[in-house]
């Protein structure tokens, strides 16, 4: 029988801190932590892995609130240190995961507003307020992104019984197909089941799937040369940066390599730079995304909500034949790794084809259209196509009477890092449904080969 005394503790110090009573929060909120340490990695009896970080981060944030209502500031400082240490350096996305499900239950307003309290308010017996500072800024930042998103759909995800599956809670049948298919388009997960409570689905090449956060932390040492751990996240200018007195002083440091301080005048440099580095980057992103983000959200939207998705979305359109080489999905071995395909698009009778773009964000900057040509079976005349293109528009090329038409589209690849690499590719011929190729590219190690 599972042992949820962590789980009732943890909900306890949460109903505790919303009526006020700082100090039996606090009590359940050490109950919960301790009896986490109880349990091994192996052990069965307990919550699984997933619960166990969901449960001891809820605690933590819960301590905090309690420990700065009671004016303990060293201690809520401490926590703060070390949630932000555990949860920032893993990179996985477990903790904003975990932020975010705190969010849909309402959970997560009473610290932020406590935390908000206590910075804007007294100085904290004028202590460095760096850290609880920016888990603040964590939390407005899930407070915002939430209110933007679909009210429906449940961040945190749980490991159920079966090996190589994960469970998504969902809260109504109105949101479960947009619960299916948005993972479908952006996680490409393959649907397995489907009942009122919870959406299964079996993850593809589990091992390999890398959070955006690590890719692009990944992609950022491999391709300007850093050598340090990865800057903490939450930092809302590079001065935040600071060099960790502890580490300096001792030449050792208990958070190790979670430290969201840097441990060398070197490492705060390099931080500093990718910062810097982390800005361009955004700015060029949000610059792709005024040019085509309009039609392509609108085209997911539309996707998502509508009640036939295959009459929005298809892979197969009458009239249109699709060769494609080489195969959709690609393995390779090395890190660095360069792929192409070619589609070509057979129209019969003859039609415009209006546009192409790239759908998927999250492996965006790894693809672009190359090149694209459009005639007859023996005659092609190429298009113009830009630097780095994500969106190309058509719909000029003369068709001269012809009976049939066929349109060429490269699509490139490039990649310095391992991982497992999708995208969605649509081509518009100004009908619907648009129809959609998807490609996929898993970059893994072979033994002796990292």
């Amino acid at each position: 029988m599972e042992d949820r005394r962590a789980e009732k503790s943890c909900e306890q110090a949460c109903e505790s801190l919303q009526r006020q009573d700082y100090e039996m929060a606090l009590k359940h909120c050490t109950e919960a932590l301790l009896s986490l340490g109880q349990y091994s990695m192996a052990d069965c009896t307990g919550p699984c892995p997933l619960e166990r970080e969901r449960i001891k981060i809820e605690s933590l944030l819960y301590r905090i609130a309690s420990f700065l209502q009671l004016k303990n500031y060293g201690q809520a400082d401490e926590d703060c240190r070390h949630v932000l240490g555990e949860g920032l350096a893993k990179g996985d996305g477990a903790f904003r995961a975990v932020l975010c499900c705190m969010q849909l239950k309402g959970k997560l307003q009473p610290v932020s507003t406590i935390l908000a309290k206590s910075l804007t308010g007294e100085s904290l017996n004028g202590m460095v307020t760096k850290d609880l500072t920016r888990l603040k800024t964590l939390l407005t930042e899930t407070e915002t992104e939430d209110r933007s998103a679909s009210t429906g759909l449940l961040c945190w995800c749980r490991r159920v019984s079966d090996a190589d599956s994960v469970a998504y809670p969902v809260l109504s049948c109105s949101t479960n197909y947009k619960c299916v298919r948005l993972c479908l388009m952006t996680k490409a997960f393959h649907f397995h089941s489907f009942t009122h409570s919870f959406v299964k689905f079996t993850l593809t090449a589990t091992s390999n799937v890398l959070s955006g956060y690590h890719v692009e932390d990944l992609d950022e040492g491999s391709c300007n040369g850093w050598h340090f751990r990865p800057p903490p996240r939450g930092i809302t200018s590079s001065e935040e940066y600071t060099l960790c007195k502890r580490f300096l002083e001792q030449g050792i440091c208990r958070y190790g390599a979670q430290c969201t301080s840097a441990h060398s005048q070197e490492e705060l440099a390099e931080w500093q730079k990718r910062y810097a580095s982390r800005l361009i980057k955004l700015k060029q992103q949000n610059e792709n995304k005024q040019l085509s983000g309009s039609y392509m959200e609108t085209l997911i939207e539309k996707w998502m909500n509508s009640l036939s998705p295959e009459k929005v979305l298809s892979e197969c359109i009458e009239g249109v034949k699709v060769e494609h080489n080489p195969d959709l999905s690609v393995t390779v071995n090395t890190k660095k790794s360069h792929q192409t395909w070619t589609f070509a698009l057979t129209c019969k009778p003859a039609r415009m084809l209006y546009r192409v773009a790239l759908l998927y964000d999250a492996h965006r900057p790894h693809f672009s259209i190359i090149a694209i040509s459009a005639g007859d079976s023996t005659t092609q005349v190429s298009q113009e196509v830009p630097e780095n293109c994500q969106e190309w528009i058509g719909g000029k090329m003369a068709q001269n009477g012809l009976d049939h038409y066929v349109y060429k589209v490269g699509i490139a690849f490039n990649t310095e890092i391992f991982g497992t690499f999708r995208q969605t590719i649509v081509f518009d011929f100004g009908l619907e449904p648009v129809l959609m190729q998807r490609v996929m590219i898993d970059a893994a190690s072979t033994e002796g080969n990292i």
